[in-house]
């Protein structure tokens, strides 16, 4: 037993290194001052988001960006509540010239149908997708268009974080969530990319009929991001590229409630195994097992005194290996506050971990009164 304790707290270090490394490896990437000339089509789908959709056009109206050169669509997907109707009064004003309000038809629904029809109708070659709930800065699209000039990407998977957290649950989920970005980051900078955020993600549109699109997965919940950035890494080798920027990162509100994270990360869950290849869900059942270990390690101990040695390795481990991933991107990211919720989120995670993986799996999936 001892043995394979010390072979499964060896096997996770080894895998945060390999993170490490990966994010370590990527260059800051700088944008330049120069007059641009890629032209741009931003989609946002927008489901009842009556509360947050102002704030984002205002922040995109206020890119300091040529507006002759990007497009603005908001795809309304059938939204249940004040959207469209604010949307369309706030699109009244001339600031706004260049900004369309599109509905979906009643034949289609869901993430998935909303950008797919936002490229049909885009006029341009280069699509930036962004959630209704989010914010950036006034560079944005100068940086990421600076990126695809550079780079020559044909997927870019971009900085989400979340901001104004209020309450320990938030900031505690604002943690977690600089580790996704991260490990998103460091897979696509070893070229085997695992994950993105489909709130800051640009493709190009030749790439995204060339794949087909959401061809294959259009009913699965959630996906919208990674099943396409795996597509166009199929096709194209090279060309995911994460663009590693403070000025490209866009922002979002943490969950306010366990039942609203909770739904949240099963939909999440519930498309891994999807498009990964072999050796990513043996790196994501590796994480599920090992933290299974220190849970039934720790329950073991208070029947088997001897359990208590197993939790203790497995538990250091987790807590070395993860503190060396993560100080460095929340240094980089200006998160190194929430360094001190670390030791309760670490307590809590392997209960998460375990039990989010089975619902994922076995539940049923909601997403803003919407079955999927």
């Amino acid at each position: 037993m001892i043995i394979l304790t010390v072979l499964l707290a060896l096997a996770y270090l080894i895998l945060l290194l390999y993170y490490l490394t990966g994010w370590l490896k990527l260059k800051v990437f700088i944008p330049e001052n120069k007059v641009q000339s890629q032209k741009l089509s931003i989609l946002i789908p927008a489901r009842n988001e009556e509360k947050n959709i102002a704030n984002l056009l205002k922040d995109i109206a206020k890119q300091d960006f040529p507006k002759e050169l990007f497009e603005v669509l908001i795809l309304n997907d059938h939204s249940e509540d004040q959207t469209a109707i604010i949307v369309e009064e706030i699109l009244r004003n001339s600031e706004f010239s260049n900004f369309s309000f599109i509905s979906l038809p009643n034949s289609l629904s869901g993430k998935k149908a909303a950008i797919s029809l936002g490229v049909e109708q885009s006029k341009n070659e280069w699509i930036v997708c962004t959630d209704a709930d989010c914010s950036m800065n006034s560079n944005w699209l100068n940086t990421i268009t600076s990126f695809i000039e550079k780079e020559k990407p044909e997927f870019i998977s971009s900085p989400v974080l979340f901001y104004e957290e209020g309450t320990l649950f938030e900031k505690m989920q604002s943690l977690e969530f600089l580790s996704l970005i991260g490990i998103g980051a460091s897979t696509i900078s070893h070229n085997k990319p695992t994950m993105c955020n489909g709130a800051n993600m640009a493709f190009s549109k030749k790439a995204f009929h060339e794949v087909g699109g959401y061809a294959g997965n259009e009913n699965i919940a959630s996906g919208d991001d990674e099943f396409l950035m795996h597509k166009i890494a199929a096709k194209y080798a090279g060309a995911v590229k994460f663009l590693k920027s403070e000025e490209a990162i866009v922002r979002t509100h943490a969950k306010k409630t366990v039942n609203e994270f909770w739904k949240q990360r099963k939909r999440w869950v519930s498309k891994s195994g999807r498009s990964k290849s072999m050796i990513e869900q043996l790196m994501q059942f590796f994480v599920w097992i090992f933290h299974l270990a220190i849970l039934s390690s720790f329950v073991s101990a208070f029947f088997i005194p001897n359990f208590w040695s197993f939790f203790v390795i497995l538990y250091f481990v987790k807590i070395l290996s993860e503190l060396v991933f993560v100080i460095p991107l929340s240094v980089f990211f200006s998160k190194q506050k929430f360094l001190a919720y670390y030791i309760i989120s670490a307590i809590l995670y392997p209960f998460y971990v375990v039990l989010i993986a089975l619902a994922g799996i076995f539940g049923k999936n909601y997403w803003k009164g919407r079955r999927i």
